[in-house]
């Protein structure tokens, strides 16, 4: 394994945030040290389900992308405390977040539909 490999593999905090991104290599999720990943101001339209191999990713920020929904993977994020969704083309959150047992925060657009029991951690 290369230096640079390693040193990436070893990343804990990733931010790409305005580089005019449209998706995301299937690698990210082997990242297994990422605690928080920034991406917003992108143009992302699918998010990689390998993103749910992020065991210890604690902050998520999507907003202002082109993301219509979010890969069901999203549920296993189960140290994900901080998610941020506004600004896409989100119409309806049907994922289980419920099994994301830390999240406290969740930030939406007003016109996303959402379970009940999700509105106590809206923004």
């Amino acid at each position: 394994m290369t230096f640079f490999k390693m040193l990436f593999l070893e990343t804990h905090i990733l931010l790409l945030n305005g580089n005019i991104l449209k998706d995301l290599p299937s690698s990210l999720g082997d990242l297994e040290n990422l605690h928080s990943l920034s991406l917003y101001d992108n143009i992302i339209e699918t998010l990689p389900s390998s993103l749910g191999s992020l065991k210890n990713l604690k902050f998520l920020c999507l907003y202002n992308n082109k993301l219509r929904f979010l890969p069901k993977e999203i549920e296993n994020l189960s140290s994900l405390e901080e998610l941020w969704l506004s600004n896409n083309n989100i119409n309806e959150l049907s994922l289980d977040l419920e099994k994301l047992n830390n999240l406290n925060f969740l930030e939406l657009d007003k016109s996303v539909k959402i379970p009940k029991h999700l509105e106590p951690l809206l923004a």
